[in-house]
């Protein structure tokens, strides 16, 4: 436990300058050490996070039979490391952790005026979940936001291109291809807002029963077969949480933001976030479900709060939304450090067992 809050006391204190100094030239050092102290954590862990024992199996049992079952970029990586390059599991988590930290490290750097404000959302959420865990989906978010930046910047080929990638490593990925179109929409602050609402009060009232019909005949049955799964498996429901608060204060922040700068591109971010709020909220029958397919566009919280922290007029005003964040990330922290499935406590090495 100690390791993972110097950790994030140290993004935090870093941060801290990052909102008074925002020359990068004094923090790109600082920054590239985060890289390696990142990457390293995941790369060499033991016997460490939700997901080690079941990716394990994977690594000794998968072949290419299992391609529908299991991603086919996956598959390949799989079958090519643990044939070509020893066989070692420890070889699938260095080459899954160097992918997934690096892009998201490159995403932070390239969109994101306060980088340590970006890394502590992204430490304290993403990280310990998804490269430490669920490291298909990890990937696929990694090259989720690289597709996201092109599309942004008007590159749709290559947003298309980097989201097949992300695919083959995740399935629910797919959900992203609708994210050219999200992009186009012009709504006002309180639409959106009442549009989160409608969705999470039919979140709360519908069941997964229902949904299955209509997924079946819609959907390819590689992918179909996944999202029933889901459903079928009747995970928890998440209600109304805390979690769900803070999102709206990100998506009034952002909006806020967008009315004091008119900034074009920052308004497609928001407009992905809103997205991923409304699916968060639509399915919120299933915490399990919703989480997954979410999570490709609610990982733009910290580019919401970072660039509505640089708008704002006085340093004070920083200061005070800058610790809000802090206490709420600490909170995820500690969370996720004591539930009972994380298997982060203690933290263990291929070095130090």
């Amino acid at each position: 436990m100690i390791l993972y809050i110097v950790l994030f006391l140290v993004l935090t204190l870093l941060g801290f300058i990052n909102l008074i100094n925002k020359d990068k030239s004094l923090l790109i050092l600082p920054f590239i050490s985060l890289f390696l102290v990142f990457f390293s954590l995941a790369a060499f862990r033991f016997e460490t996070g939700p997901d080690y024992d079941s990716y394990e199996i994977f690594f000794n049992e998968v072949d290419y039979n299992l391609i529908g079952f299991l991603e086919p970029l996956f598959v390949f990586i799989i079958v090519f490391i643990r044939d070509n390059l020893g066989g070692y599991y420890q070889s699938l988590l260095i080459f899954v952790a160097f992918i997934a930290v690096s892009s998201k490290f490159w995403f932070i750097f390239k969109t994101v005026d306060y980088w340590f404000v970006g890394l502590l959302f992204y430490f304290c959420n993403l990280y310990l979940t998804a490269d430490f865990g669920q490291i298909r989906q990890g990937i696929a978010v990694g090259f989720v936001l690289i597709g996201f930046y092109h599309l942004v910047n008007n590159r749709l080929i290559s947003f298309y291109l980097i989201n097949l990638v992300a695919i083959g490593f995740h399935f629910s990925a797919a959900i992203c291809l609708l994210a050219p179109f999200i992009i186009q929409f012009q709504l006002s602050k309180r639409k959106m807002i009442l549009i989160w609402l409608v969705s999470l009060g039919f979140g709360l009232l519908m069941s997964g029963t229902a949904l299955q019909p209509i997924i079946g005949i819609v959907l390819p049955a590689s992918i179909s077969s996944k999202i029933l799964g889901y459903l079928e498996s009747d995970g928890a429901g998440l209600g109304i949480s805390l979690g769900m608060l803070v999102r709206f204060c990100c998506l009034i922040l952002g909006l806020n933001a967008i009315e004091s700068v008119k900034d074009e591109k920052y308004r497609k971010y928001v407009n992905l976030y809103f997205f991923g709020g409304i699916l968060l909220f639509l399915f919120n029958f299933n915490g399990t479900f919703a989480s997954r397919l979410s999570s490709y566009f609610l990982v733009l919280d910290f580019m919401l709060i970072s660039y509505s922290l640089s708008t704002l007029r006085f340093s004070y005003s920083r200061i005070a939304v800058y610790l809000f964040f802090v206490l709420i990330n600490f909170y995820t922290l500690f969370q996720q450090m004591v539930a009972a499935d994380s298997n982060l406590i203690p933290y263990k090495s291929i070095f130090f067992k």
